[in-house]
């Protein structure tokens, strides 16, 4: 997936903006994974699968319900 991400960045962007933005990218990719596993260890360590599965499924449901209010309205009628 990060490929395909990458990818999707870098043509958001000028030419001479990849470097910047392949920067970016990495730092944010890096510091959010290093972010959630600070913020899962205590999960892990009190619940074990159970917690990681239910962090896991409530990110996911808050991932889709970001996409579903980030959808445009149809407002045309037929």
């Amino acid at each position: 997936c990060q490929p395909a991400v990458f990818y999707f960045v870098t043509t958001l962007v000028e030419p001479k903006m990849f470097g910047s933005a392949s920067a970016l990218y990495l730092l944010v990719c890096l510091g959010g994974g290093s972010f959630a596993s600070y913020i899962l260890g205590p999960i892990w360590t009190q619940y074990n699968w159970y917690g990681i599965s239910a962090v896991a499924t409530a990110a996911i449901i808050g991932a889709m319900l970001l996409l579903w209010l980030s959808m445009p309205l149809n407002t045309e009628k037929h």
